[in-house]
Order: structure tokens, then sequence, then C-alpha cells
């Protein structure tokens, strides 16, 4: 392993949501491991929409990485941090935010017209006991194309390896 590659040392990256258009309907996210990992932060990035609806998130923990028992985070994350303007410059600050959920959904009010990074933090002892897997589903978010996804991002992992003899963040 190369001394100062974060990749394989400090994270590791897997897909939750590829980019799709967030208003051609629900998309089930893919789940990520926290067996081999601190925490994950969850990533979440949109582009702008003229009209339609705000994008929604679901946050959900699982006991296996298909199949298992699935339910809504009983304690998802409590802020977040984000980034957006009408067309992202580079020149923007993080902002952090309070989150509020309903029902384990929460929705990026008043964001529908900017593009954004919106940035979760959740830590392996954030899920209920038995439960080892994150997935993050989207919401439709209305009838105007919004191009988004879902990045996780592993930190702190507690198996360093070369990134190619990694686990895959799925196991």
């Amino acid at each position: 392993m190369a001394g100062i590659e974060a990749l394989g040392r400090l994270v590791d990256y897997s897909v939750g949501v590829a980019p799709v258009d967030l208003s051609g309907g629900a998309q089930t996210g893919k789940r990520v491991s926290l067996k081999n990992a601190s925490g994950v932060q969850v990533v979440i990035f949109k582009g702008a929409a003229s009209t339609g609806t705000d994008p929604a998130f679901t946050f959900k923990e699982a006991t296996a990485d298909t199949s298992g028992t699935s339910q809504v985070m009983a304690t998802p994350p409590a802020y977040f941090y984000k980034k957006s303007a009408t067309a992202l410059a580079g020149t923007e600050q993080w902002a952090q935010v309070a989150a509020t959920y309903s029902a384990g959904v929460i929705t990026l009010t008043g964001e529908e017209g900017n593009q954004g990074i919106y940035v979760f933090d959740v830590l392996a002892e954030d899920l209920s006991a038995g439960f080892e897997y994150l997935e993050v589903d989207s919401g439709d978010a209305g009838s105007v194309a919004q191009l988004g996804g879902v990045l996780f991002i592993a930190h702190d992992l507690l198996v360093q390896r070369d990134p190619a003899l990694l686990a895959a963040l799925s196991s």
C-alpha cells in the first residue's frame, strides 16, 4: 500500500444511487456495510430544476447487503452540511443545516432550483443493534428533469489494505 494514499487506508467509496433523473420515479439505493468502517459519509449531489418538487431521501438500516431485515433508520443524522447555489462555482462555503425527517424521509426543502452537494455523516454506532448496512433511497422529484445521485464514502477504515485488495463495501 502506498504510504500516503487515503484510499484503502482512510476511505473507500461506493455508489448509493448512480446519477439518475430524480424525476423518473423513486430509486432504491444500494446498501453499504459499516462492518469495516467507523462511519460513512452520505454525499447527495444534484442539479437544478426550474420547477417540480424538492428532492427527498429515505435513510434505512438493514441486516444484510440484500434481503434481510430493512427499516427506516431509528437515529438518522441530526444535521448535514450543504453547498448549494443556482450554479455551483466552487466558491461556496459549507453551511450546517439541522435535519428534519418525517417517517425517515428528509426533503431538501427549497433546493429544487439549486445545484447542490449535501453531506450526512452516519457512524456505525448510529445503526440499531444487529443492523450493519445503510441504504439511502431517493424519492420522485416531480415532473421536471433533475439529475442527482448518492455516493457513499466509508471512513476511518478498520481494515486497511491496498485499494485493489479492499473487500467490497456491500459485504
